[in-house]
């Protein structure tokens, strides 16, 4: 898991106003990988009802990094940009898409404009664009909606001389 993307995960599922149950909360739950229904190896049973539908969840997932062109002489920084993704679930009705809509905002408080201290030091600027895709019937989850959210996070790090 990328360092901006833990930093992401950890920051939203300590979210009251995200996590904690309704009417106080949303009730999302935040993950860190892909929710499998069912038993077995890698499966989140706490993420789906009886029915197997899956609750409410955001879903961070790592998207890479990639260098951002410098423009500048000094080649002794270099900078980068990541771009996490969050899956946004809820139940497939008006109060799901409700759900969505309050969650997206919660996130974007909660995230842009954060300068979190990676394990590496870095202290990326986070960005939460005012655009994310639209709600709509999820495939794979019958039964839910989601939406998703490209999240980006840019920083700058010193190169290290070859020795």
């Amino acid at each position: 898991m990328g360092e901006v993307q833990t930093a992401i995960y950890d920051r939203l599922r300590t979210d009251p106003a995200l996590v904690d149950p309704l009417p106080a909360g949303l009730g999302f739950l935040v993950a860190d990988r892909w929710l499998v229904k069912g038993p077995g190896p890698g499966s989140s049973p706490d993420a789906f009802d009886a029915v197997g539908r899956m609750r409410r969840a955001v879903v961070v997932l790592d998207a890479g990094e990639e260098l951002h062109p410098d423009p500048r002489p000094n080649r002794s920084w270099e900078l980068w940009d990541a771009y996490p993704v969050l899956y946004l679930f809820a139940e497939a009705h008006r109060n799901g898409r409700d759900a969505i809509e309050a969650a997206y905002r919660a996130i974007k408080a909660r995230l842009h404009g954060w300068e979190p201290e990676l394990p590496s030091g870095d202290r990326p600027a986070v960005e939460v664009p005012p655009r994310r895709a639209a709600v709509r019937d999820d495939p794979t989850y019958p039964g839910n909606i989601r939406s998703e959210v490209r999240v980006r996070a840019s920083g700058a790090r010193r190169v290290l001389a070859a020795s």
